[in-house]
């Protein structure tokens, strides 16, 4: 019966045989063909020796026959199971009594000591462990990319994290502006004392501006006498009503105001338009303006300016105000008639406020 599978259902072994059969085949085609063109041709009969042959005016000379020439070895005949039509196989001319001549032993690709099965199994099982191995290989590969981008991620976090701290260490605080003291408060503050260590009252300073003021106050103590004058400030005041004649320096700080009555430097000069400020204690260092709240609306106040001339201020109020009142500094309140403004601690040896005086100008000689 005919085997009616396909190449793909037959094992290795059915192929390799299937394949011998073919070769066979065409080998007993070849056979045929060469029997074909063989030609039987007989063999010639034996020669007669050579008799001696006498030449003239020569001895005679004896000629022997040639020895036979060898017999011809009849030829194998071919054996009857090659010439069927049907290829066989070793085994099968066994079995008529053929003995095919002994072959070289073909040479397996094989383990010693293992079938052809055992060893195909073999790499089977080391082509799996391969493919294995591989994609384990790339799975490790993979979480060693996500380890180390996790790694320069958490590290980019810290070196931005160190970096900022390492700015705001290295970066400069925006200092608070320099600015005088009477910007923020109202000069003269002072914390009167019994034993007459009298200082200069920081608690009235604003905490933004208290550091400025301790380094000022830390400074050594400047010399105002050395100090170059304002043309045309004004260098005495003159107040009749409470009996009051007293030298006038430029600036209003602490040493200034220990020796005579302070002009703000950011104030108007005499007579001019604007706000004219002048500071004295009234507890300290000569209490210049001790009686100023005993000042009423039109008692006059006069200053003498530099360069001789005189100028008369006539007294419009008198009012309490607490030390940050700085409007009281403000240029603007003599913008239509020249204001002469006096300031002092208040009350007496308390000097928790400041006692204001505003006078303005009347004439001048």
């Amino acid at each position: 019966m005919r085997d009616k599978r396909t190449i793909d259902e037959l094992s290795t072994e059915e192929l390799e045989r299937i394949l011998l059969m073919r070769k066979r085949q065409q080998r007993l085609e070849r056979f045929r063909g060469m029997d074909e063109r063989r030609l039987d041709v007989p063999l010639p009969e034996a020669q007669p020796a050579l008799e001696a042959v006498a030449l003239p005016n020569a001895a005679p000379l004896a000629v022997q026959a040639e020895a036979p020439l060898p017999a011809i070895a009849p030829r194998v005949p071919t054996p009857p199971a090659y010439l069927d039509e049907v290829p066989r196989f070793e085994e099968d001319l066994e079995a008529h009594g053929y003995l095919p001549r002994q072959q070289a032993p073909r040479r397996e690709a094989s383990m010693p000591g293992l079938g052809r099965g055992t060893v195909n199994r073999l790499l089977l099982l080391t082509e799996i462990g391969g493919f294995v191995g591989l994609i384990l290989i790339l799975y490790l590969a993979y979480q060693g990319i996500q380890r180390i981008d996790a790694n320069i991620a958490k590290t980019d976090a810290i070196s931005a994290t160190s970096e900022a701290e390492l700015r705001a260490r290295q970066s400069i605080p925006t200092p608070t502006p320099i600015v005088s003291i009477n910007t923020v408060v109202l000069p003269g503050g002072h914390v009167w004392s019994e034993t007459g260590n009298h200082r200069f009252n920081l608690d009235e300073v604003p905490a933004p501006y208290r550091a400025q003021f301790q380094q000022v106050l830390a400074a050594p103590a400047e010399n105002f006498s050395t100090r170059p004058t304002i043309a045309g400030g004004p260098v005495q005041i003159e107040i009749p009503a409470i009996n009051v004649r007293a030298s006038v320096r430029a600036g209003d700080d602490w040493a200034v105001l220990q020796a005579a009555v302070g002009h703000h430097p950011y104030s108007s000069r005499p007579g001019e338009q604007g706000n004219m400020v002048l500071t004295g204690h009234n507890d300290i260092f000569g209490e210049v303006f001790r009686d100023l709240p005993r000042l009423e609306a039109g008692d006059e106040i006069y200053i003498l300016a530099e360069g001789g001339m005189r100028y008369t201020y006539r007294v419009r109020e008198g009012k309490q105000v607490t030390p940050i009142d700085t409007w009281v500094l403000d240029q603007g309140l003599g913008a239509q008639t020249p204001l002469m403004t006096l300031i002092t601690c208040y009350p007496y040896r308390v000097n928790t406020h400041r006692w204001i005086i505003f006078a303005e100008l009347v004439s001048s000689s």
